[in-house]
């Protein structure tokens, strides 16, 4: 009698938890985009982790991995009881500044809503907004106006200021237009010349500086910033053929902490010559270092 007991109790509470309204299944056939900083490489491991309401993780997890050298994945057959999701990639990447693969591996993240799209990029501002989206939501804020405001302080940072930019994670360095372009300058300002520890501290400690009040406020952080887009004359050159190769605009790539040349000349011309130059900020605490 008590063993039926028991199996009547464990059937009932069978029956209840699946009854719950949080179990509620979303179902997508795939989910997939392509990882960037320079594109990241064959091998690289992707992990798609649900997030609830208040962007904490759930415990469901959906992993794949990068089949080619373009960043490019997909993740099959996902069901979730949220569209909240968080992307994270763990692997190589072409490091578009030294013009060679990193020599080792780099980890960058987006969140996303999946009621919105279901093709996903994972690149630098999809990394540089995470804690400030997680903490804007915790003090009110909807997931898309808490995305939106964490991107457009970002780009102040970077002193740009542009209308109509689409979230972080639409965004492709490999395809046309002013904000795929404007993607392109701020990954290379952050790579630099840094090794790959360097770049993942800095975007570490970017996120841990950024997240209260959505401002850059370590003169060290702003400094290195500055350094790295005074360093790469070479990189803006192979960046900015690429650009017009793909017929880009550069005017939205006039950041005070560069100063592009004119693109008239250069498809005049044929390359860089003395219509190249970068210069750091002025009346500014994020002084170069000489």
């Amino acid at each position: 009698m008590k063993r039926l007991a028991l199996i009547f109790i464990l059937i009932s509470t069978a029956a209840f938890w699946s009854c719950k309204p949080d179990d509620i299944v979303y179902t997508y056939d795939s989910v997939d985009g392509f990882v960037q900083k320079g594109p990241f490489l064959n091998g690289t491991s992707i992990t798609l982790s649900e997030l609830n309401a208040n962007l904490n993780p759930t415990g469901r997890n959906f992993t794949s991995q990068i089949a080619d050298n373009l960043g490019s994945f997909e993740i099959t057959n996902v069901g979730l009881s949220s569209t909240y999701v968080m992307l994270r990639a763990d692997g190589f990447y072409f490091d578009e500044v030294q013009n060679t693969n990193s020599a080792s591996q780099l980890t960058l993240y987006a969140l996303a809503d999946l009621s919105e799209a279901t093709a996903l990029n994972v690149n630098v501002l999809s990394d540089l907004e995470k804690s400030r989206v997680d903490y804007l939501l915790s003090t009110g804020s909807s997931f898309k106006e808490a995305k939106s405001q964490a991107q457009t302080e970002i780009l102040s940072t970077f002193e740009i200021h542009v209308d109509g930019m689409p979230v972080s994670e639409q965004l492709d360095i490999s395809k046309s237009g002013d904000f795929n372009a404007i993607l392109l300058a701020i990954s290379v300002i952050v790579q630099g010349y840094l090794p790959v520890s360097d770049v993942s501290e800095l975007l570490a400690n970017f996120n841990t500086d950024f997240r209260n009040d959505g401002q850059l406020n370590s003169a060290s952080m702003g400094t290195l910033l500055v350094n790295n887009a005074r360093a790469i004359k070479p990189a803006w050159e192979r960046m900015f053929r690429f650009l017009i190769s793909k017929n880009m605009s550069l005017s939205l790539l006039r950041i005070p902490i560069l100063k592009p040349p004119d693109s008239s000349s250069i498809r005049k011309r044929g390359n860089m010559g003395s219509t190249f130059s970068i210069r750091p900020k002025r009346n500014t605490r994020w002084a170069p270092v000489p």
